[in-house]
């Protein structure tokens, strides 16, 4: 290969804070909560602490720890 080009990766260093908003709302249907938001966090929480984001999680990088601070705040419309 000649003059290749190479593949520039974002990297966040280690102590950087990330903040992430969900605006989440109860799953109704026929009146009935299916899965409420609470739910809606906790899966949230789960699927960034155990899986992380972004690539090559699976060698450690992407790994969160999470702090949850919830707000009562709600946006209208």
């Amino acid at each position: 290969m000649k003059n290749p080009n190479p593949i520039v990766f974002l990297k966040i260093p280690s102590g950087v804070k990330l903040e992430f908003h969900f605006d989440l709302k109860d799953y109704e249907k026929k009146g009935k909560v299916l899965f409420s938001k609470e739910d809606k966090l906790e899966l949230i929480k789960a699927i960034l602490s155990d899986l992380g984001i972004g690539a090559k999680t699976n060698i450690g990088y992407g790994q969160l720890q999470i702090e949850i601070k919830p707000t009562n705040q709600s946006l209208t419309k």
